[in-house]
């Protein structure tokens, strides 16, 4: 069978990438033949450019602030980070031509679709359309609005259409009510990755909502250690991957001790973040791609993210790590590890970092978890696929 994935495979986002990659070749390994719709709107690549736009300082506001408050202080944010960009160009530039050139490397696009009008007139013909995983449904990231394309509003009427662990966080049901009722209708079967937004989906599109596990999280490390690029850093270190300033102000306050008993460098994989002054030296990459990211995980003493993926990752490799809880925001990395019996790995204060280095990790049980999770997903995709068969001799019994 032909299957069609759209998703955010464009992001210069690791997970994103990891992520459609993985989905990619899980549905190859099932036997199908696999293309990525190569559909960038503009008004999400915009996000992405070299020399950074203006006008996405003003779209950010208007999709992300309300209120006079709100708005004057979300392009304060956004005016400081659109110079932030351009001091960070060289180092940009080196991620960007990594991202693009794993990009070129490991995913099968199909031609590029500029908007969601080019993508129906000339749709790349599949006989099953499948849009995950990722946050698709979350209208923060397409322009305020549900984009038709992530509901696969798009293609012939006989082809399956099917989502694969979206994520529709921050999506607010009541308001998109009208429109979600709409482009529910045409989807075959519906998979979430998060429990929160399960109910309500359901309830709007009058259908089953299964619950499936991150494309990530399919494959054990040696799939990936097939796209793993070398990294140049030879000492031990620790890896830290935060995004939450809160995060960082947590794991500042102990990192000279964790520094100490790992006998290991902190190595902050993304300088462009903030401009947290580190109580210790620390190591900082610059230009890393998807494979040298997968490296610098594997290859931890120990790491401490707030990364739903870096989180997946480390359990990928059987690392030793911890996630730091971030308040409104941990919801799937709670769930995920809730599920492996792994929750004592999230945390929220220092002295509980410090506690989670010490005791380490026995990964027996996770693994037969995770193991319970793959075969749903394997029972998810039987079903579609033996759809699509039915649909297929249907049709050629008319014919």
């Amino acid at each position: 069978m032909k299957i069609g994935i759209i998703t955010f495979h464009f992001a210069e986002n690791y997970g994103a990438v990891l992520q459609c990659y993985a989905l990619q070749e899980y549905l190859k390994s099932r036997g199908n033949e696999v293309v990525i719709i190569n559909y960038r709107p503009k008004y999400h690549t915009i996000r992405y450019q070299l020399i950074p736009s203006p006008v996405k300082v003003i779209k950010s506001v208007e999709v992300k602030a309300s209120g006079t408050k709100g708005r004057i202080l979300k392009t304060a944010k956004e005016i400081l980070l659109y110079f932030r960009d351009i001091v960070y160009i060289k180092q940009r530039y080196k991620k960007k031509m990594a991202f693009q050139n794993f990009e070129r490397s490991y995913l099968n696009q199909t031609r590029r679709y500029s908007s969601l009008e080019e993508l129906r007139k000339r749709v790349p013909i599949c006989d099953i359309y499948i849009s995950g995983s990722d946050q698709l449904w979350n209208p923060m990231l397409t322009e305020g609005k549900l984009d038709p394309a992530y509901f696969l509003d798009f293609g012939m009427d006989n082809s399956i259409r099917v989502t694969y662990a979206v994520s529709a966080c921050q999506l607010d049901e009541e308001k998109h009510a009208d429109s979600l009722r709409k482009l529910l209708k045409r989807l075959d079967f519906i998979s979430l990755r998060e429990y929160e937004k399960a109910e309500k989906i359901q309830a709007l599109s009058n259908k089953p909502v299964i619950l499936n596990v991150d494309p990530t999280l399919l494959h054990n490390a040696c799939q990936y250690n097939l796209i793993r690029s070398q990294s140049e850093i030879k000492t031990p270190y620790i890896l830290l991957m935060l995004f939450s300033k809160n995060s960082q102000k947590t794991v500042n306050e102990v990192l000279a001790e964790v520094k100490e008993e790992k006998k290991a460098e902190p190595l902050i994989f993304h300088p462009t973040v903030s401009n947290m002054k580190w109580n210790v030296p620390t190591i900082r990459p610059v230009g890393v791609g998807p494979g040298g990211y997968l490296d610098y995980i594997a290859n931890a003493e120990f790491i401490i993210t707030d990364s739903f993926h870096c989180t997946a990752f480390s359990i990928i490799y059987k690392k030793n790590f911890v996630t730091l809880s971030i308040e409104g925001k941990s919801s799937r990395m709670e769930e995920l590890l809730m599920k492996l019996n792994l929750e004592e790995r999230l945390v929220k204060t220092g002295e509980e970092v410090l506690r989670a280095l010490r005791t380490g990790i026995q990964y027996d049980r996770p693994q037969q978890y995770l193991y319970h999770l793959r075969n749903m997903t394997d029972v998810y995709f039987n079903q579609i696929e033996n759809l699509s068969k039915e649909k297929q001799q249907e049709s050629n019994q008319v014919l």
